[in-house]
Parts: C-alpha cells; structure tokens; sequence
C-alpha cells in the first residue's frame, strides 16, 4: 500500500506453452484473458508476473483444468419405409455437434443393419463421408443399400467423432417387404381333345432388377391341381 504502481507482464501458460500475455492493470492488480487454446485431457495452468522494474517476479501456482470432447447426436431417416426386398434405400444421418468454438465437425458414420429375425448383423456402409452444412454445425452422411431378405431391421447410424467430438449413434426399423410379381401364361392353348396331354408355360416376372426366382408355380383346373413344380 503506498508503493508504485504496478506495471508488469502477466503471462499465461499451458503445459509450458503461452497461451496469452498482457499487461497488468495497474489500478486493480488484475489480469484477464480468454482463450481458445486449452488441448484436449489435462491442462496446467500457471500465471507469471515479470517485467516490473519496482517488484520482484513471482509465479503462481499451477491450476489444473480438464478438457474433454463435446458432445454429438445423430438423427436418422429412410428414404421409403416399409420397402421391398432387393430395392435400393437410402438412409440419410444427421449428426449436430454445439456450435461455437469447440472445433469443426468431420468424421463418418457406420451404418449397419440387424435382421430381427436371424440376429445377424451386415454393415451397409462404412464411414460414410460427412457433407458438412457450410457455416453450420451440421452435416449428414448417406448410405445406399439394399436389403436382400424379408424381415424388420433394426438400422443403426454411429458418428465414431473425431478429436474435439465424442461418438454417438442413433437406430430406426426398418420393414422390408416381398417383392410384387405376376404370372402370365405363355401361348396358352385354346383347345385340346380329352385325355390328351397339354403342355402349359409360364412367366414370373418380378421387379426390375430381379435375377432369380426360388418359388414355387402350381397350375389348377377349376381349383384342381393339374401340375406344380
């Protein structure tokens, strides 16, 4: 109390790095400074006055400040829901992270689908690339995929973060239906004489895209079974 102002430097830093300098407010004694360059884990802080021709240095004593990852969300949709076996849908994931200055948002996301009915699970897509929203915290990723057996999936979209973001991940079901077909006969006959064999052949066509049929074709005669196969 009395004595000379004070006039000095103080100088923040971090794990022995400088993060920010200034000089000293010489009316209040105090110090401040806002800064962005806290490393992920643990961070030790320490603040050194110097430079004060009337006062001796001094350093305090060191603060520890942990920084963890923020935090993400992923939504998820499907381009058609129920579907058809063997038909291309796209699912679309949408992953938020906090704006602000807690860093940029990239990355990918996994898709992946569980068939319910089997209990095995196929990846889809893996990594997809995030398209991030220019000048936002958002960005999607899609994933087409086409899913070959007849059954409820569970879909799930996981963002695997990156260094400033945790993971997350988010599920939907999705239904996957028989295809459509029809059956045609080819040149039926028109007419025959009785107890004579007639040759009958027929089409099964599905939807575009089909290479294989496993099914079964009965042909009747009045609701009575003539032949199967």
């Amino acid at each position: 109390t009395g004595g000379p102002s004070l006039a000095g430097t103080v100088t923040i830093t971090d794990n022995g790095a400088t993060i920010c300098t200034g000089t000293i407010d010489s009316t209040t004694g105090t110090f401040s400074c806002t800064s962005q360059a806290l490393t992920l884990n643990s961070n030790r802080v320490v603040a050194s006055y110097s430079n004060d021709q009337n006062y001796t240095n001094s350093t305090s004593s060191p603060v520890t400040i942990n920084v963890s990852q923020g935090s993400s969300s992923v939504s998820l949709s499907s381009s058609q829901t129920p579907s058809v076996v063997n038909t291309q849908v796209t699912f679309t994931a949408n992953v938020t992270v906090p704006s602000g200055p807690a860093g940029t948002l990239s990355g990918g996301v996994t898709f992946t689908a569980l068939n319910t009915s089997s209990n095995t699970t196929t990846t889809l897509c893996n990594n997809a690339p995030i398209n991030v929203i220019s000048g936002s915290s958002t960005g999607t990723a899609t994933c087409p995929a086409a899913l070959s057996a007849v059954a409820v999936y569970t879909i799930t979209a996981s963002y695997g973060g990156n260094t400033n973001f945790q993971g997350s991940n988010t599920t939907i079901s999705q239904t996957v239906a028989q295809a459509a077909t029809t059956t045609a006969f080819i040149s039926p006959p028109t007419s025959s004489t009785v107890n004579q064999p007639v040759a009958f052949s027929v089409i099964v066509t599905g939807p575009p895209g089909t290479t294989s049929y496993t099914g079964t074709v009965t042909i009747a005669d009045n609701g009575a079974t003539v032949c199967s196969g």
